[in-house]
């Protein structure tokens, strides 16, 4: 029967979409005509390959890509997939290695002993990860790309260690299969820390669900994907022989294991390096922050320098330029260690030929932010005579004496009522200073001693006038550039002194 509410009248049409990444998509079309009848019908959605097209997108991209995440997320993505990947088929060659080495498929072996054994490596790990979250768990929002580089380094190392049981006598496998277990722990704390700020960069629409949804989807594809190509590779691994002398064959597979072990871990690393610099972070670190403040104000002090003449003009360098210009590789991981050196004097003129060898631009000289002074150095930094202005700020920063430039650093005393923003400023003073008496720039306009104590001193009062003058506005740059100045990433030490001006 037919509905008796509708009367006679022209044909009425409504058509269903569904919205997706491309757009309005007509899926059916609905026509009820004169008398009253309803006809469905569907409309084609193009070609099948469009629909797996689509399915896919759905499934491992984030919804409304690519307007809904960072620009450089698909490479990343790309990048970190090969990583993860490597290290799956990587995993598979180490767990044989481990097996192994705890006795499976010897008669020799004892079930006990190789569950303590597990008991006792698996404990190590965990208090390694505790000790190592207490210790560096506070400066990994501000290095993400170092971190992220050194969880996969490290895990690396853990991997070697693993395969590398097989080869060591039985007495060997606790400590060696221990500290390989400490290593993969590191790099649980440091991967899932990074994991977590990365994911939270790249979601850009209120998505970061979706984001870490679809993240773990890609991950799920390329455990599958390991899957396959680890049965593949399982047919050139032999298992030892059971006495006597090892066999020819054996010899040649294990040699292959190892070949296909490196050359999975060099590629590894390139995709972790790819990856990595791939990464443009809008927060701001002691690197960024050095690059933006030296390229903005850097036009000031070159028309200051020609006693006023040329254009004053200040620019915000955009993320692809930053990016492109910090340093998260060997360069970085050398003047870290040079830092750490300390008394270790005959050690730093190969870490800085290690530098130079290559191509390392990062200053020598270290800025210490709210860290602990050392008692040799308080009359000097906390004790001299400043200006009735500077003794006004809640920082103080000087410049320890060294028989060299290159053995002085800056020191940033933190006064108890400094606040974010004052260790903003401070560290961009500070940048200014480095970089001031570093190049040399008034010891060559003044014909003055290099690191000298008159050199210092006019960098000093040169670079607290520029950020006095010009901090405002340079930060209100950043923050029209898009950068994240509320919440800048310096990761000053919790030390304070309270500076008195009398």
């Amino acid at each position: 029967s037919r509905p008796t509410e509708y009367s006679a009248g022209p044909m009425r049409r409504l058509k269903e979409y569904s919205v997706g990444r491309d757009g309005a998509i007509p899926r059916r079309s609905f026509e009820l005509d004169a008398e009253g009848s309803l006809r469905v019908r569907k409309i084609s959605a193009g070609k099948w390959g469009q629909g797996l097209r689509r399915s896919l997108q759905d499934t491992f991209l984030p919804r409304a890509y690519p307007a809904s995440v960072r620009p450089e997320y698909l490479e990343y993505q790309v990048w970190d997939s090969v990583q993860g990947l490597c290290s799956y088929l990587r995993g598979i060659l180490s767990a044989k290695a481990m097996f192994q080495g705890a006795g499976v498929g010897s008669s020799d072996a004892s079930p006990l002993a190789a569950a303590v054994q597990w008991v006792l490596r698996d404990g190590l790990g965990m208090i390694g990860s505790l000790s190592f979250g207490y210790a560096f768990g506070r400066n990994m929002d501000a290095d993400v790309k170092e971190w992220r580089l050194f969880a996969d380094v490290i895990n690396d190392v853990g991997l070697t260690l693993q395969l590398a049981t097989t080869l060591l006598p039985r007495s060997w496998f606790l400590g060696v299969s221990s500290l390989a277990t400490l290593c993969c722990a590191l790099c649980g704390v440091a991967a899932g820390a990074t994991k977590a700020a990365i994911t939270t960069h790249m979601a850009i629409d209120g998505n970061v669900a979706d984001v870490s949804a679809k993240e773990g989807a890609q991950e799920t594809a390329v455990t599958l994907t390991g899957l396959v190509l680890g049965l593949l590779m399982a047919n050139v691994m032999q298992d030892p022989p059971a006495a006597g002398d090892v066999p020819q064959g054996f010899r040649t597979a294990e040699m292959v294991v190892w070949a296909i072990f490196l050359l999975l871990t060099l590629l590894h690393v390139y995709a972790n390096y790819k990856g990595v610099r791939a990464l443009m972070l809008m927060t701001l670190n002691r690197q960024r922050l050095r690059i933006l403040a030296l390229s903005w104000f850097g036009s000031t002090i070159a028309k200051d320098s020609h006693d006023g003449e040329g254009v004053q003009k200040h620019t915000v360098n955009d993320p692809k330029f930053v990016a492109s210009n910090e340093e998260v590789g060997l360069g970085a991981f050398f003047l870290r260690v040079y830092h750490l050196s300390g008394a270790l004097s005959v050690a730093r003129p190969f870490l800085r030929l290690s530098m130079w060898l290559v191509g390392s631009k990062l200053p020598i000289q270290r800025i210490a932010v709210g860290e602990r002074l050392p008692s040799r150095q308080i009359q000097h930094i906390a004790f001299d005579k400043v200006s009735e202005r500077a003794a006004e700020l809640p920082y103080r920063i000087k410049m320890t004496k060294g028989r060299r430039l290159d053995a002085t650093e800056l020191v940033i005393v933190l006064d108890p009522r400094a606040t974010e923003e004052d260790v903003f400023r401070a560290y961009v003073q500070a940048s200014l200073l480095q970089h001031l008496v570093y190049s040399g720039h008034f010891s060559r306009k003044l014909d003055l001693k290099p690191g000298g104590v008159e050199e210092i001193t006019m960098a000093e009062q040169y670079a607290a006038g520029l950020v006095q003058k010009y901090i405002p506005e340079f930060r209100k740059d950043l923050l029209d550039a898009g950068w994240l100045t509320s919440k800048p990433t310096l990761s000053p030490g919790v030390w304070r002194y309270k500076l008195d001006a009398k």
